[in-house]
């Protein structure tokens, strides 16, 4: 599944900022490793990051399925 490039295109897409959308849950390169795709992240970093993107995680699935 590529749920990393999904969030990386919806921040694109609402023009935030990577410092807004960490705020300190993540590491600058952990976010870039989850969404390159090479690593998973915690179900509550995931949480945190729909949250800061202010998606709700049925918004995302249809976002993520197309």
């Amino acid at each position: 599944m590529k749920y990393g490039p999904t969030i990386l295109d919806i921040r694109k897409a609402k023009k935030i900022s990577l410092k807004n959308l960490l705020q300190d849950q993540m590491t600058p390169s952990s976010y870039s490793r989850f969404v390159d795709k090479k690593t998973e992240t915690s179900v509550n970093n995931f949480v945190a990051l729909l949250e800061n993107l202010n998606v709700t995680f049925d918004e995302y699935l249809y976002i993520n399925n197309g």
